[in-house]
């Protein structure tokens, strides 16, 4: 299971072995996806306006088209080459730390979840009194209560939020626990952006 995935003992994150590798592979396959949507705006592009005389008007005329239509499909890789890019200044901030990100669905904090992050914790058993003090409350059990803890909207991939309540079984977080940073599954591996919601 990967909760009990060791803490790695580097002086930031992107030292890690498996982190550096996962952030990689993430990053070459959004650059890979920009690229390849890029390469077919400039052939319709190049259709559009160099095509050569012989090409009917309707043919140009639908690769201009496809050229306004295409330019909305890049929109999202560029973000997620723009958000990996994030994602590693923040990797590159400082260490990995044990953290729980209890999920509080009773706060709405617009696209994506909300979570409640506790440094320290190492697991759904433990909850957090203060950044290192862990206590025997059932992070389940104080999900919903009333707390003074922050309060983080989840930024990631559609297919990365649909897996935030596993990180209540324990996560690695790197950042500023109070205003901001990265959290991912034990090993270093899909990546969320945590930001401070502000009520």
């Amino acid at each position: 299971m990967k909760a009990t995935v060791p803490l790695p003992m580097c002086k930031v994150a992107f030292d890690d072995p498996g982190t550096r590798q996962a952030f990689e592979r993430a990053k070459r396959r959004a650059l890979s996806n920009l690229l390849i949507r890029g390469v077919v705006w400039f052939v319709l592009l190049g259709v559009a306006t160099l095509g050569p005389e012989e090409e009917t008007q309707l043919v140009q005329g639908v690769a201009s088209f496809g050229v306004m239509v295409w330019s909305f499909f890049l929109i999202g890789p560029a973000n997620s080459v723009r958000w990996y890019a994030m994602v590693g200044r923040v990797l590159k901030s400082g260490p990995w730390q044990n953290a729980v990100a209890v999920v509080r669905p009773d706060v709405k904090v617009g696209a994506g979840p909300a979570v409640e992050l506790r440094v320290g914790s190492t697991g759904a058993g433990a909850g957090v009194v203060g950044e290192g003090q862990v206590s025997a409350v059932p992070a389940s059990a104080t999900a919903t209560a009333k707390t003074t803890a922050p309060i983080f909207a989840v930024r990631a991939p559609r297919r990365h939020r649909r897996r935030v309540s596993e990180l209540e079984n324990g996560a690695w977080f790197v950042g500023e626990p109070g205003r901001a940073g990265v959290i991912s599954e034990p090993g270093g591996d899909r990546f969320m952006v945590l930001q401070l919601h502000r009520s």
